[in-house]
């Protein structure tokens, strides 16, 4: 088996194309996300495509298989939302009369947690700010003032409306 960089023209960015080589046929793979050394990571409830196109006379029955066990019988194996049980090693295999070529595996798995840092400074609470002496007594009254000057308004208002009836 020979694995090489094999660009297809139909096929743009970020798609990762492996060209996988074994006799009269080829078997390519590719992934949204990209895999990086055949590994794509990707967080939980989103959305991985994992696609297989093999060329071979006769043409090839394409089956997908996660961990040895077959999961899917089309060249894409779309994954809706990503649980921990689609967590693992894809192979695509490709069978004809002739023969059976499978690819190289891909591991879906999350991507690592950050990691603890022990260096970062403690992050200082936001000042605490008082008043006192004369801006605080100043304060005070203007609050009390303040206060008494709406009540004052709204008993106003009620009488008022009280006499128009």
């Amino acid at each position: 088996m020979e694995l090489s960089s094999n660009p297809l023209s139909d096929w743009g960015n970020p798609w990762k194309r492996f060209l996988l080589t074994d006799g009269p046929g080829s078997v390519v793979t590719s992934s949204y996300p990209e895999s990086y050394k055949g590994t794509v990571v990707s967080d939980l409830n989103y959305s991985v495509v994992l696609q297989c196109s093999a060329t071979a006379n006769p043409s090839p029955l394409i089956t997908w298989s996660l961990n040895g066990n077959m999961c899917g019988t089309h060249d894409k194996y779309i994954i809706r939302r990503l649980t921990q049980k689609d967590l693992g090693d894809y192979t695509c295999t490709a069978q004809n009369s002739v023969g059976l070529m499978t690819s190289s595996p891909i591991q879906l798995r999350l991507p690592d947690p950050p990691s603890e840092d022990t260096d970062t400074e403690p992050i200082e609470p936001d000042p605490v700010y008082s008043l006192s002496g004369s801006p605080a007594i100043g304060l005070t009254i203007g609050g009390i003032v303040g206060t008494v000057a709406f009540i004052g308004s709204i008993i106003y208002s009620v009488i008022k409306r009280k006499a128009l009836k």
